[in-house]
């Protein structure tokens, strides 16, 4: 069994695991994913590789969700860059699903940064959510995707409101 078959049990039941435990899951499945990235390379296995960040990026976020402060704003930071280094491989043009997932994940990332006590200014990473959901619904068909597309649509009207209310200040 690999790494990354070990590790995304341990990242469910981190994510389905409040306090010191589901961070300790998290944490250990982390550190199977990055183990994993040195099996699945992207110049031997270039898809599985994105795949493995996209993983990887997933409880990071989850426990930068769930940290408050320049802690919480780490691990978010984690999740955003190991997302951005999936989408170096995850092209528009070869693989618009798989990109448009992790740019839509990115989205929430960066929602959650804002969200954080520590960010002097939550704007720009509102603004770069509304690129990131915005660029997944150009594949998100409402006829042939409509439920990423409803999620999608649901998302970026969010990040909209949050952008007006920012201006409302």
């Amino acid at each position: 069994m690999g790494k990354n078959c070990q590790a995304i049990p341990l990242r469910e039941q981190g994510i389905r695991t409040g306090g010191v435990k589901g961070a300790t899951l998290l944490a250990g499945a982390v550190t199977a994913l990055r183990e994993a990235l040195f099996v699945r390379t992207r110049n031997h296995h270039p898809v599985q590789w994105a795949t493995n960040l996209n993983n990887l990026a997933i409880a990071p976020r989850i426990q930068g969700s769930r940290t408050k402060g320049a802690k919480g704003v780490e691990f978010l930071d984690q999740a955003v860059t190991a997302y951005r280094n999936a989408l170096t491989v995850l092209t528009r043009e070869d693989h618009p699903v798989d990109r448009s997932d992790t740019t839509y994940d990115m989205a929430i990332a960066e929602l959650a940064i804002a969200d954080q006590n520590t960010i002097v200014s939550p704007r720009p990473h509102i603004e770069m959510a509304l690129e990131h959901s915005e660029g997944a619904l150009t594949v998100f068909d409402p006829d042939q995707m409509p439920v990423h597309n409803q999620k999608a649509t649901a998302l970026r009207d969010d990040i909209k409101s949050r952008l007006d209310a920012l201006s409302d200040d």
